[in-house]
C-alpha cells in the first residue's frame, strides 16, 4: 500500500556479476568438461574410489595379525633341545643314531671337521660314497695321519635333534676304541650349540 502521491516502492534484484569469460566461453568449457567424462567412460577408465575409515582400519589389523603370526611360527621353529652328554673337559660322549640303523656311543668333539666312523660302522648304516667318495688326510686324536673317504649319513639324530645330509669321514679302523665313533663339526654346524659340561647337558637350536 502507498499513499496517494507517493512512487510505488520497487524491488531491486541483484543481477549476478557477468562471467569474465564470456557466455560462449563458459558454454564451450562446460561441453568439453562433460565430453571428457563421456570419453572416460566410454574407454573405461577406472576412478579411485576412497574406501570407508571403517575398511582401512580392518585391513591395518589384519595386517598385523599376519605379522604376529609370522613371528610366533619363526619362534616355534627355533627350538632348543638338551641332550644329556657324559664325561668333563675333552672328553664328552653322547648316544647318537646313524640313518636310523646304528645306535651307540659317540666321542663328542667340536674340533674335529667330521664325523667319524670306522669303515664297518659305515657299510651297517649304509652310509652313501663309502667306497667312492673323495679321499681326504686327517689326523687321529694320537697325531697319526690317516686316510679317510668322505661319505654322507642321510640323517644322525641325537636325542630329539635330528640333522640331515651330514657328511662322515670314513677310516680303515675304529677311530675311537670302545666308542662306536665320533659326532664333530659337520653335524654341529646345521645347529647353534652350546656346551655345560658341569650341568651335563649339549645346547642344541635349529
Amino acid at each position: 500500500m502507498h499513499r496517494p502521491g507517493e512512487r510505488p516502492a520497487t524491488t531491486r534484484f541483484r543481477r549476478p556479476p557477468p562471467c569474465l569469460c564470456g557466455v560462449q566461453a563458459c558454454q564451450t568449457s562446460q561441453m568439453r568438461r562433460s565430453g571428457r567424462r563421456r570419453s572416460l567412460l566410454e574407454r573405461g577408465t577406472a576412478f579411485v574410489v576412497q574406501e570407508p575409515r571403517g575398511k582401512r582400519m580392518t585391513k591395518s589389523i589384519l595386517v598385523a595379525l599376519v605379522a604376529v603370526l609370522a613371528l610366533l611360527a619363526s619362534t616355534v621353529l627355533a627350538r632348543k633341545q638338551l641332550v644329556p652328554i657324559e664325561g668333563r673337559g675333552k672328553l664328552l660322549i653322547v648316544e647318537a643314531t646313524i640313518n636310523q640303523r646304528v645306535t651307540g656311543r659317540f666321542l663328542l668333539d667340536t674340533g674335529a671337521t667330521y664325523c667319524v666312523v670306522s669303515k664297518e660302522t659305515a657299510g651297517d648304516a649304509l652310509l652313501s660314497g663309502r667306497k667312492d667318495g673323495p679321499k681326504v688326510h686327517m689326523a687321529t686324536a694320537a697325531g697319526v695321519m690317516v686316510e679317510a673317504t668322505i661319505g654322507e649319513a642321510r640323517r644322525i639324530d641325537v636325542g630329539d635333534v635330528v640333522a640331515r645330509d651330514v657328511q662322515v669321514a670314513i677310516v680303515e679302523r675304529d677311530p675311537t676304541p670302545g666308542f662306536q665313533g665320533l659326532i664333530g663339526l659337520s653335524f654341529l654346524q646345521h645347529f647353534k650349540y652350546s656346551i655345560d659340561s658341569e650341568g651335563g647337558v649339549l645346547q642344541l637350536e635349529n
